[in-house]
């Protein structure tokens, strides 16, 4: 009960949003998307819980960053006549791999 009412401290002290269940409900879909910080919820005014999202939205300088690197890739795979089946194939050939490998460690144990 105690490390609840100091994770409630730290959250408090944190800049949040505030808005009331009933609009949290009803904006649930945009919130999830759209919220940067955490969002206190509330009910009568009193904080009943909080949404905290896992990661911050990326900036316009990343998503430019990233579609430079997508753009970049997709040219160097056409340089070497790759396809994207085959980094997909080879992707997962790579993912069973790792969990034969992962099962076979698992077992040994």
């Amino acid at each position: 009960m105690a490390k609840q009412m100091a994770k409630a401290v730290k959250l408090e002290a944190m800049e949040t949003d505030r808005i009331g269940s009933r609009e949290f409900r009803e904006n649930l879909a945009t919130i999830l998307v759209t919220a940067d910080r955490p969002v206190a919820i509330t009910r009568h005014g009193d904080t009943v819980g909080y949404y905290i999202p896992a990661r911050p939205r990326r900036s316009e300088d990343e998503k430019e960053a990233l579609t430079h690197a997508v753009a970049r890739l997709h040219e160097v795979l056409a340089a070497n006549g790759i396809s994207t089946d085959e980094i997909i194939e080879e992707f997962k050939r790579g993912q069973a791999s790792q969990a034969a490998g992962a099962s076979t460690t698992a077992q040994g144990k």
